[in-house]
């Protein structure tokens, strides 16, 4: 078992990345971790905030524009990514520990972001070692190929008739 994509003789090979800051809930606990006090914005823990305004009554706090993202999420993202790019490579067993150390993140949010891939079809479980990548014969990629053919291009020029043009770049 590796579960190391550092290994000599693989250029180009790194550490695993997560995104550098944590976005919404996480940041929020981040922010609230750092004080000195432990104090929470304008209330006092505990106290129910949702929907109010500090400082005008009445009025409802705007929603930021920002996307939630977990742990899990974020190695969920990372772990795609690194089988994508072949970081992580089909046939090979992985343990939740070591890619957690690699993530700088427990062993936790790795399994239960493997859990999913297992689920997608993309890993399998191997007792009491880990997930194994797993590998596609040439006939398994040229059907997914096809399948995935068949789907984005009618996907994509639905959206582009209904998205305005200032969003495809987020797509």
């Amino acid at each position: 078992m590796t579960g190391r994509p550092d290994e000599p003789g693989r250029p180009g090979r790194g550490r695993f990345r997560l995104p550098a800051q944590p976005t919404g809930r996480d940041a929020e606990c981040d922010r609230r971790r750092d004080r000195p006090d432990g104090a929470e914005s304008g209330a006092a823990r505990g106290e129910h905030t949702h929907g109010e305004h500090h400082g005008e009554p009445g009025l409802a706090r705007p929603r930021p524009a920002v996307r939630r993202s977990s742990v899990r999420g974020q190695v969920l993202a990372a772990l795609r990514t690194a089988l994508v790019t072949g970081d992580l490579r089909p046939g090979e067993v992985y343990s939740a520990p070591v890619l957690a150390e690699r993530f700088g993140v427990s062993a936790t949010p790795v399994r239960e972001a493997m859990q999913q891939l297992t689920l997608e079809g993309a890993v399998e479980v191997v007792p009491n070692r880990g997930f194994r990548v797993v590998e596609r014969d040439a006939r398994e990629l040229a059907e997914l190929a096809e399948v995935r053919a068949l789907i984005e291009v009618p996907v994509m020029l639905r959206l582009a008739r209904t998205v305005p043009a200032e969003r495809w770049a987020e797509l």
